[in-house]
């Protein structure tokens, strides 16, 4: 999997690394990601995500998220298990 584009209310100084002024419980940002090879529905996908930040009093934290995700050929499967509202979001900005 590559990132190869992202929406919300972000700034990238290259073409890799997203920055926010805050992150809370208020803030999203959406990752469309592209790969090359098929996905094989036995094994699904898996996805890691990496967030460097630092606390308000001044702690450099790392936080790493981990994904594991479901593959499917039928369309009908992928609407059952998605979240509409974050698709439509999706859909609508880009």
């Amino acid at each position: 999997f590559r990132a190869t584009d992202f929406f919300g209310a972000i700034y990238m100084n290259n073409t890799t690394d997203v920055e926010m002024a805050a992150v809370d419980c208020d803030k999203a940002v959406t990752v469309e990601f592209k790969h090359d090879d098929t996905l094989s529905e036995e094994s699904g996908a898996v996805m890691q995500c990496a967030l460097l930040y630092t606390t308000i009093g001044g702690q450099r934290r790392l936080r790493i998220h981990n994904l594991s995700l479901n593959c499917s050929s039928q369309l009908s499967e992928l609407y059952k298990s998605c979240e509409t509202d974050a698709l439509i979001n999706f859909f609508a900005k880009s």
